[in-house]
């Protein structure tokens, strides 16, 4: 009886014991040991780390109620809106209350790039070139900060801006389009500092773009490939010097041949370190559009395995389409199979994606 009693003790400790181990043992590694034998759960966590562009402009429209049903769910990362969806400040705000708990943004530069019409009841703002052309820089915080109010109004978190790319003469989608504050990186970045000073005072999450540098491009990577064959340094220097302030960094998709012949920027490991290492950027890793023509000599389940490999986080995708979504979904969980891609890596990018969202106020 002694014995029995005994052995029965250990028999608790031991139990005991394995349980604390089980305790210490992190979140993501017990997500790899379930996620490892279930896709299901692999394609909601894709789903997690878009930003999904849609058609429609109320609760009506077939796409505007599946994503928000997916927001609901918790499997949505949020909803980008473009000129169609916005026809008047009431049909965006209440459009805008259906997504509920995910990030709705919008790219709101001002100039050319905007989503708003003043003939629509909007106020539209001038471009990032007429500001550092004719405003100081506290001047700029203060115009931004009627950008950033009137965001919060109609019910957006994130405003994809500003660039912080240089003005340089021979470029087709940056100089040429009045999208850079100035020339001289320093300019720069305190005309964006500015920028992200009044969003962050409105509660409108920002993003620096397009790293690691579009000013040097002289080509358009909306249409085509796009290589930088020689870096200018001085395109790092907004980023570095607002890497602390800065909520996400989107990467481009020009190729920086330089430092990674074989891979856009969105696709390249080396990049992203350079972004986290060299930067010290510590926040949201943001992918440009991935449906642009920049990328698109890759097939497009593809273009998410090797932008989460190289450690993008949040995956822009400007029109949603269930087909193409189910194509990310089964691509990543081969990849994840075939062991290309660690689940850990897709655990931790939906982690950052909730922190980000958790900082929305």
């Amino acid at each position: 009886m002694i014995f029995r009693i005994f052995r029965f003790l250990v028999f608790c400790f031991v139990a005991v014991f394995l349980a604390s181990c089980a305790k210490k043992e992190s979140a993501v590694e017990r997500a790899n040991l379930n996620l490892g034998r279930n896709s299901s759960e692999i394609q909601k966590l894709v789903r997690g780390v878009f930003v999904l562009g849609f058609d429609g402009v109320s609760e009506k429209d077939a796409q505007v109620k599946k994503l928000s049903r997916m927001a609901k769910k918790g499997e949505l990362g949020g909803v980008i809106l473009f000129a169609k969806n916005i026809k008047s400040p009431s049909q965006v705000k209440a459009l805008n209350a259906l997504f509920d708990g995910v990030l709705v943004a919008v790219d709101e530069e001002g100039g050319r790039v905007t989503r708003f019409k003043e003939s629509a009841g909007f106020e539209v703002f001038k471009s990032a070139e007429w500001v550092g052309a004719n405003l100081s820089a506290s001047e700029a915080g203060r115009y931004y900060e009627k950008m950033a109010s009137q965001l919060k109004g109609l019910g957006f978190n994130l405003n994809f801006a500003p660039v912080v790319d240089l003005k340089k003469p021979n470029s087709p989608i940056i100089s040429k389009v009045n999208r850079a504050f100035s020339s001289e990186p320093e300019k720069v970045a305190a005309y964006a500092g500015e920028f992200l000073k009044a969003h962050k005072k409105h509660g409108v999450l920002t993003s620096l773009k397009h790293f690691a540098g579009h000013g040097g491009a002289t080509s358009d990577t909306h249409l085509k490939k796009t290589v930088v064959a020689k870096f200018d340094t001085a395109e790092l220097l907004p980023f570095e010097r607002l890497a602390s302030e800065a909520d996400s960094v989107m990467v481009s998709h020009v190729y920086f041949s330089e430092f990674d012949a074989a891979n856009p920027a969105v696709f390249s490991p080396v990049m992203v370190k350079k972004l986290r290492s060299e930067v010290g950027f510590e926040g949201l890793v943001v992918s440009d559009d991935l449906l642009m023509g920049g990328v698109a000599d890759v097939a497009f389940g593809e273009r998410v395995v090797r932008a989460l490999g190289a450690g993008v986080e949040l995956l822009i995708v400007s029109v949603f389409d269930e087909k193409r979504l189910k194509e990310a979904e089964m691509a990543v969980v081969k990849a994840v199979e075939l062991g290309r891609l660690n689940v850990e890596v897709l655990v931790k990018a939906n982690l950052a994606v909730e922190k980000f969202k958790k900082s929305v106020r």
